[in-house]
């Protein structure tokens, strides 16, 4: 079995208008897909709020808003083996629009001695954002979980719960030959915006790579002139053991 090659769910001869259904995509294949636009105004849309206390600045880019420039930023963490989970809908005109997304990719680097510093926490978390990841070296593998987004209009209706289960059953896919099939997944999210909902999902704390971001932080070269974070954040760090 190519563990490179994401499984295919089958799929009728044709959807109905506004039909909603979930698939998995290589994730070198997206920018060439006729829906990448989309997604990539869903990226960014994901994270607008009128809260007064949010601490993301507002508008803020998880992807570059120059779309030729997002689409490198977006593959380069995902490496060659990365894959991304999407929930589309399909369209009256047969196009789909993404309205929920996930990515998975190998841990970078070795699990073990991975101990950020609190020196290291501001550039620790701009390499989440843009360093090309690394396969997982010792068994059991690690698979780490990212860019997870939903479209505010379809948000409450469980959508990304779907989608980490029908990733979560990817990566035991991709790893089932190697250590009985065992995996460790990881996740780093901020705290007060995702971190609930990790555990809620059976993602343990681990408290020693939590990482501070400081206000003002921002995952783009200050040439860029983007806004950064409002305020300091904690990064959250999870993990949980497949099978």
């Amino acid at each position: 079995m190519d563990p490179s090659r994401p499984s295919q769910p089958s799929q009728p001869s044709s959807r109905e208008p506004n039909e909603v259904f979930s698939e998995i995509f290589p994730a070198t294949s997206i920018p060439s897909q006729p829906y990448w636009p989309s997604l990539h105004k869903l990226y960014n849309d994901a994270w607008l709020s009128d809260d007064p206390d949010w601490p993301m600045p507002q508008p803020f880019y998880r992807l570059h808003p120059d779309i030729e420039k997002a689409a490198p930023q977006f593959l380069r963490p995902l490496g060659p083996r990365g894959f991304v989970a999407l929930t589309l809908v399909e369209e009256s005109d047969g196009s789909r629009t993404p309205i929920a997304a996930l990515s998975g990719m190998p841990f970078e680097g070795d699990w073990e001695s991975h101990r950020p510093t609190k020196s290291e926490a501001e550039q620790s978390a701009k390499e989440s954002f843009d360093a090309p990841r690394e396969d997982p070296g010792p068994k059991p593998p690690i698979w780490e979980f990212n860019q997870v987004a939903t479209s505010p209009k379809y948000r409450g209706r469980g959508l990304s719960s779907k989608l980490i289960k029908m990733a979560e059953e990817e990566v035991l896919r991709r790893c089932e030959d190697g250590n009985g099939g065992r995996v460790r997944m990881f996740v780093r999210t901020i705290e007060e915006v995702s971190g609930p909902f990790w555990r809620a999902r059976g993602y343990v704390e681990v408290p020693e790579m939590f990482a501070k971001l400081p206000e003002g932080f921002t995952h783009y070269d200050k040439e860029e002139g983007f806004p950064g974070l409002r305020r300091e954040v904690m990064i959250w760090a999870g993990e949980k053991w497949l099978r």
